[in-house]
């Protein structure tokens, strides 16, 4: 997720909610703005569609009053994220995580990947799903964020399901192809830099089993994806071509099934067919 500056603002219109075959089925159209207490002061969110940020919307605080279920330890760490790290409005959506949690539980995954791991907050979701001898790899650039999370992956005693590999993605997705994994991973999170995404499709697809699936962040772009002639920012113009590029190609693929939701800032998911 791309993310700068102190101030953020809740697009009006950005749709948040959950779609799931269990029962599990919210949508959000919120209106008005949200703030948040982070380190470095006050933000203010109008790009992304947080549930634990959004505080004026009737629809959102029922779909959260009766269906979120998010774990304590969870709910630790996410807090701790708001409170001590910089651009903490990047942590995964619970109620987005409540989504996964139950994709995996259906795919009885035992493998998975997560690209871009920030805090650990949905590494720590995936961990917590699977059973013994269970792995996630997490995947990240840097350990300036994702040793703040290692403290809560000790607490909740899933350290060992837990493999962090720090470098380029794109790497680190290769490494995993010639150590033997391709055809072997369960489900696949991609929450990174937006403009490499189809290289880590790419890489994903040969890393995932069939039946296996991949989930998009952020593939919304607080919905500049669908207006690009209005995007003066070229941070963000490169990531909503990039993006929007993926989503057009996604649509067409017939390597997979797609489904893309309004849950948070857009995920779009495939499963391999």
């Amino acid at each position: 997720m791309s993310v700068q500056g102190k101030e953020f603002g809740l697009l009006t219109g950005v749709a948040a909610g959950s779609l799931i075959a269990g029962g599990l089925l919210g949508y959000y159209l919120g209106k008005g703005k949200c703030h948040v207490k982070s380190k470095g002061g006050e933000m203010t969110d109008e790009n992304e569609g947080k549930s634990f940020l959004i505080r004026d919307s009737p629809v959102m605080t029922y779909i959260v009053e009766n269906s979120g279920r998010e774990p304590e330890i969870l709910k630790e760490l996410r807090e701790y994220t708001m409170a001590n790290v910089d651009m903490a409005v990047m942590v995964t959506d619970p109620l987005q995580c409540q989504l996964f949690k139950i994709l995996l539980k259906t795919l009885d995954a035992k493998k998975c990947i997560e690209v871009g791991v920030f805090t650990g907050y949905n590494v720590l979701n995936v961990a917590l799903c699977l059973p013994a001898g269970g792995k996630v790899y997490g995947l990240d650039i840097s350990e300036r964020w994702v040793n703040h999370g290692r403290q809560f992956f000790k607490k909740a005693n899933v350290e060992d399901k837990i493999d962090i590999t720090i470098g380029p993605a794109a790497d680190s997705l290769e490494k995993l192809i010639n150590e033997g994994h391709a055809g072997t991973i369960d489900f696949i999170y991609i929450d990174a830099d937006k403009e490499s995404y189809n290289t880590y499709y790419e890489k994903s697809l040969v890393l995932l089993r069939p039946g296996g699936i991949i989930a998009f962040d952020n593939m919304l772009q607080a919905g500049h994806v669908a207006a690009l002639d209005k995007i003066t920012k070229p941070s963000r113009l490169s990531a909503c071509v990039a993006l929007d590029r993926l989503n057009k190609k996604l649509h067409k693929d017939e390597r997979v099934e797609v489904s893309f939701l309004n849950i948070a800032d857009g995920v779009y998911f495939a499963m391999k067919k």
